[in-house]
Parts: structure tokens; sequence; C-alpha cells
């Protein structure tokens, strides 16, 4: 594999929230708004493949938070 250029997850939260402000921006046409949510939903799926699955541990004691 190549090398790979690394952002940090503060970059990639700024990235996020701005291609979700311009998928939702009515002064875009509606082309250049599915622009921004497929790349929204092309990062999603990749983070449901890539997710770890969760466990839950049986319990009779109510969990209080």
């Amino acid at each position: 594999r190549g090398m790979m250029n690394k952002a940090s997850l503060t970059d990639i939260l700024h990235t996020l929230d701005y291609w979700w402000a311009e998928a939702n921006n009515p002064r875009n046409d509606g082309w250049v708004q599915q622009g921004y949510r497929d790349k929204i939903i092309a990062v999603l799926k990749c983070l449901e493949e890539k997710k770890l699955p969760v466990e839950f541990e049986e319990t009779k004691e109510e969990m209080c938070f």
C-alpha cells in the first residue's frame, strides 16, 4: 500500500460539517446539493463497513447513567 495522507479528526469533522451545510444550502442547485449528499453517504457506508460489533452483557441489574 502507498502512504496515505493523514488528517486530524477535527479536519474530518469540519469537512463533514461543510459538506452537510452545502448539501442543505438553498443557494446551491439540486445537482450541487446531491453531490455533497453523495459524499456524505459514501463516508457513512465506509464507516458502516468498518465499525466494530457492539457486544452487550447480560445483566439482571438496572443500569443508571
